[in-house]
């Protein structure tokens, strides 16, 4: 008798357990989706409409600037001792060894005043509403900085970093150009490379390669023309400061 009235009993709570234990795999699941997707794409379009308008503010809210300066580091090392190594290659002997005594010390310094010029909200506007690639922008202004001098190694009146900034200044020409003082180069110069286009519109055209890169991580490849063929640049997004935020940045080429 009492095995008969149990059985109902089991039974409804078996059944009252599986429709919880249901519940609870659909609740992780939808969190799983809002987390991996839904807030991500929120960030996506948050960094879209700030490159849009030109809002350094709410663009530095969803970068992490030193994680994104250490990721730049390797390519704009390369860009500076490339341009010291085409200064020294057409400097006479006695200002070649100079030069390349001077790059030893005052590279490193000038990669990090690099770094801080080229990585902060406003200039990632600019570098967006560029035309040309991101690889090209960078490039750019890092001649421009270079041509003119750098703001990081002023200062302490330090005889090599003067002399530095000097033999720097005279000779930072781009690959195959002739070469010429940088200072006379305009700012933007005409033409799509360089010129300023004002508000640009992005959408998912625009984003060319997408991968996984840990628990927390993902890279997007994406380019500044909706057409292009090649992501310019892999931007990587990570779970960082209780939000999701671009953590990375690596020009292509």
């Amino acid at each position: 008798m009492w095995q008969e009235e149990l059985t109902p009993a089991w039974r409804a709570l078996t059944n009252w357990l599986g429709r919880v234990m249901k519940r609870f795999v659909l609740l992780v699941v939808i969190l799983l989706i809002g987390f991996y997707v839904g807030w991500p794409a929120w960030s996506g379009y948050t960094i879209r409409s700030a490159l849009q308008s030109r809002n350094a503010v709410a663009l530095g809210a969803k970068i992490d600037l030193p994680a994104v300066r250490a990721s730049m580091r390797p390519f704009v090392t390369q860009r500076v001792v490339e341009a010291f190594g085409r200064y020294q290659a057409q400097a006479g002997a006695t200002t070649g060894s100079i030069m390349g005594q001077l790059g030893q010390q005052a590279i490193p310094p000038v990669v990090e005043a690099m770094l801080n010029i080229l990585l902060t909200p406003q200039m990632l506007t600019r570098i967006a509403a560029d035309g040309g690639t991101v690889k090209e922008s960078f490039d750019r202004i890092m001649r421009e900085q270079l041509g003119r001098g750098m703001p990081g190694m002023a200062g302490g009146g330090d005889s090599r970093q003067a002399g530095l900034r000097e033999l720097l200044g005279k000779v930072v020409k781009s690959p195959g150009s002739q070469s010429r003082p940088v200072d006379a180069e305009p700012p933007s110069a005409p033409g799509p490379q360089g010129q300023v286009l004002g508000k640009r519109e992005f959408s998912l055209s625009n984003v060319k390669s997408f991968s996984l890169n840990g628990p927390l991580s993902f890279r997007v490849g994406v380019a500044k023309e909706a057409g292009a063929t090649e992501a310019d640049v892999t931007a990587e997004m990570s779970f960082t400061g209780a939000d999701w935020k671009i953590t990375g940045l690596v020009p292509r080429g």
